[in-house]
């Protein structure tokens, strides 16, 4: 495959393994089988820039600058 969605049998029969999947401990090395061949067949590849926008009120204290909202220590201020 050289164009278009990237294709790998391995990845997608394990996650259809895992939706099949009721018990914990073979979901989780059914991810661990879906981790391996991803990494394997290199089915993503982060390109580019991602900035998200925020807006946060003057009266909070505490907002910490994070590519994501971090609400965990916010305050509003008295």
């Amino acid at each position: 495959m050289w164009f278009g969605w990237p294709s790998s049998p391995a990845v997608e029969s394990g996650i259809i393994d895992w939706y099949a999947s009721t018990i914990l401990e073979e979901e989780r090395a059914i991810c661990a089988r879906i981790n391996a061949a991803a990494l394997s067949d290199v089915v993503f590849g982060p390109t580019g820039f991602f900035l998200s926008k925020q807006a946060w009120r003057a009266s909070l204290n505490g907002v910490v600058t994070a590519p994501f909202p971090v609400f965990w220590g916010v305050t509003e201020a008295v």
